[in-house]
């Protein structure tokens, strides 16, 4: 096997691979030796043979069964890929390293098209469709994605096309493995002392942004990451500006943070220099990774760890991908089953990352003098705790006290409720609400009726929807909801909760509209972390995580949810409200339930209950 000339490890698999391939030429049912062994052999790691074999699989000329890597049979090599044009559209600063040299190799010719914004590639690609290429490859450099009629176009013509870039499901992708290159960024900060991380991304890359922020969470909860889960952060734009005022914001909501996660590299400039302008050093006070490498990663000061990809096999996997689709056409006529290839990470290491000594005391977050509210302090004595935790279900509202039961009718929501409590990926998102079970319960002196999921088609929440939650079950979540009542009330009692809370301001509305009489709007702000500036109303409801502190109020009571009594075991938060009609005589003919979409605090409603004449 020659290696001359050959220095990074992907290419030297590859080559591997080749004398492999070489010598089953006429024994196409030999199977190639396990990986971990190739890896010995050749004296690379073990990823960078995955690696070539997912290239050469893309290429058709490898395929698995079970865990057998076998060649293809060589029937195939009777279909040349002599002559076949090939457009490769990026944008202008992020075009694919030796991909026409690759091209050339395999008897293609590349036309490499560079474009500026969405019009100039939207025109590339309907001219791609007219010239009737052979092949498109087309990388993506903004959000949002709108190329469906595009890419239906070319599935019409048969032209095999992939996106290199994250993509929702339909075409054929080739794109980073974000999960992967998040997870290893986490494992390093978490393996270095840090336990309180924050996530920061744009909007700019939508659907990848996405992906990170739902990495970030999932692999945050699975290292039992609680606060860090929830401390992801959205810039409007990458402008520095606005970045920092992000940083500032990060600083008085999460003190105790010690680390930055940044979602991709384009980040890394402004957010170094948004840190100088706030006197924060990195990494002394502010430990700072990256999704992704650039030159602004490497010559920065300091010099900035990321998880990095190689842009340079991202671009040979998508020519490996049309090129086996292109096969196919000209041998069948067909193109082949979508297919989604994920290009792993390496972890490069900087001076960006400190490591950090555990926290001295549990609870004390603090930094550059702000210190954060404290959660509720339970008593170590079982008794007296199991004692409190059942008085927070106790203490009445005012005009539930000495009410008899019989003028409270609590209302049947079985009909509007759209989320489940109990399953995973539900409720106010990804951990479920345990330890509340269904029927008719008492709390703060008033009986609420609730819904029974398994009774009704899993769900026993009404959601609203957020940009935290958007939709459930591939619905979107209601931003209003109008509730008929018909019926004239002393008063409205609502169970709730909320989550992702932010800045307390208002994140949604209850709505009376009374007959011959001007609605009357409630609006719902959750108390937060710090204390609510003096011009807005004053806090209603708190996020049902328990390490927000939790708090009582006129008209505003909460209740702590917990496991056989025990908060120690299972501590989550709800509360109820109590609104008075000021005008009992009129009629309530209906309410309404709306929400901000814009706002990530998402309300969910398990409970109302009306007092009657």
């Amino acid at each position: 096997m020659k290696t001359l000339g050959i220095h990074r490890p992907t290419e030297i698999a590859l080559a591997g691979y080749e004398s492999l391939l070489q010598e089953a030429q006429d024994r196409p049912s030999t199977v190639f030796p396990p990986e971990k062994e190739l890896a010995r052999r050749w004296k690379v790691s073990q990823s960078a043979v995955n690696r070539a074999a997912l290239r050469l699989i893309a290429a058709g000329r490898l395929h698995r069964s079970g865990y057998k890597l076998m060649p293809v049979a060589s029937a195939l090599g009777t279909v040349s890929l002599a002559g076949a044009r090939v457009a490769v559209l990026t944008h202008r600063i992020a075009r694919f390293p030796a991909l026409a040299e690759e091209a050339d190799r395999r008897g293609v010719q590349v036309e490499e098209i560079f474009y500026i914004g969405r019009d100039s590639l939207r025109h590339h690609l309907r001219l791609a469709a007219q010239k009737r290429l052979e092949g498109v490859i087309f990388h993506l450099n903004e959000s949002g994605w709108e190329w469906d009629n595009e890419t239906a176009e070319f599935d019409r013509l048969k032209i095999p096309c992939v996106v290199a870039e994250e993509a929702p499901p339909g075409p054929n992708l080739v794109a980073e493995d974000l999960h992967g290159a998040t997870a290893s960024l986490i494992a390093h900060l978490t393996s270095l002392g840090h336990t309180n991380i924050v996530c920061l991304g744009v909007a700019r890359r939508m659907h990848r942004s996405v992906a990170v922020w739902q990495a970030y969470e999932e692999t945050c909860l699975r290292l039992g990451l609680q606060d860090s889960a929830r401390q992801i952060y959205k810039a409007t734009s990458d402008l520095r500006d606005v970045v920092r005022l992000t940083l500032r914001r990060i600083r008085s909501e999460c003190p105790a943070a010690t680390a930055v996660v940044l979602s991709e590299a384009d980040l890394i400039a402004v957010f170094v220099a948004a840190a100088k302008l706030e006197k924060i050093n990195i990494p002394r006070d502010l430990s700072l990774v990256a999704v992704g490498d650039s030159a602004d990663a490497r010559n920065s000061q300091p010099a900035v760890t990321c998880a990095g990809f190689d842009t340079r096999i991202l671009g040979h996997m998508a020519l490996d991908l049309v090129c086996q689709n292109l096969l196919e056409v000209r041998r069948t006529g067909r193109l082949l089953p979508r297919q989604r290839l994920r290009l792993e990470a390496t972890l490069r290491q900087r001076s960006s990352v400190a490591a950090r000594a555990p926290a001295k005391t549990a609870g004390a977050d603090q930094g550059h003098g702000m210190e954060r509210p404290t959660s509720r302090s339970w008593p170590q004595a079982r008794e007296q705790r199991l004692r409190e935790a059942e008085e927070s279900w106790q203490q009445p509202h005012r005009l539930a006290t000495g009410t008899q039961p019989g003028v409270f009718a609590p209302m049947n929501l079985a009909g509007l409720a759209n989320r489940s409590i109990t399953r995973q990926n539900s409720w106010l998102g990804n951990l479920p609400l345990l330890h509340f079970g269904p029927g008719r319960k008492s709390i703060h002196g008033v009986p609420f009726d609730v819904i029974d999921e398994h009774k009704n088609r899993g769900n026993a929440a009404v959601v609203l929807r957020s940009h935290r939650s958007l939709s459930t079950a591939g619905r979107m979540l209601p931003v209003e909801v109008a509730i008929p009542v018909r019926r004239r009330v002393r008063a409205v009692y609502f169970l709730h909760g909320c989550g992702y809370v932010g800045e307390p301001v208002p994140f949604a509305w209850y709505d009376f509209y009374l007959a011959g009489r001007r609605p009357i709007s409630v609006p719902l702000v959750a108390m937060g972390m710090g204390e609510p500036p003096p011009d807005i109303p004053q806090p209603n409801i708190q996020d049902w995580w328990s390490d927000f502190p939790q708090f009582n109020g006129a008209g505003v009571r909460h209740l702590v949810i917990t496991e056989n009594g025990d908060p120690f075991d299972y501590e989550r938060y709800l509360y109820t409200l109590e609104w008075e009609n000021p005008h009992p005589e009129a009629e309530l003919a209906t309410l309404y339930l709306r929400s901000n979409p814009a706002m990530e605090t998402t309300l969910a409603l398990l409970g109302i209950t009306l007092l009657t004449d």
